[in-house]
């Protein structure tokens, strides 16, 4: 089965600094100009952890349908981008 292209916009994970946020950020916006990913509002099915300190957002793929988040770096907590359905 081949990934879909969503799947490439970004490597998951933790951020390693503010700057890789902001790389991220910038992608998923050209993702989002290119119709691949759509924002969306934080979807009623999915709990953040408590760990979580910064705000979040949210994109889902037109292709395959599955919804991201980026999560903001907030203090000690470095972000992260991935896939989470």
């Amino acid at each position: 089965m081949n990934s879909c292209e969503c799947e490439k916009i970004y490597k998951t994970g933790s951020f390693s600094d503010y700057d890789d946020f902001g790389n991220c950020e910038r992608v998923a916006e050209e993702a989002i100009a290119s119709g691949l990913l759509k924002s969306i509002p934080e979807p009623s099915w999915f709990t953040p952890p408590p760990s979580d300190l910064g705000g979040a957002g949210y994109f889902k793929c037109t292709k395959d349908k599955s919804v991201w988040e980026i999560l903001i770096p907030e203090r000690a907590q470095r972000g992260h981008w991935k896939k989470i359905k």
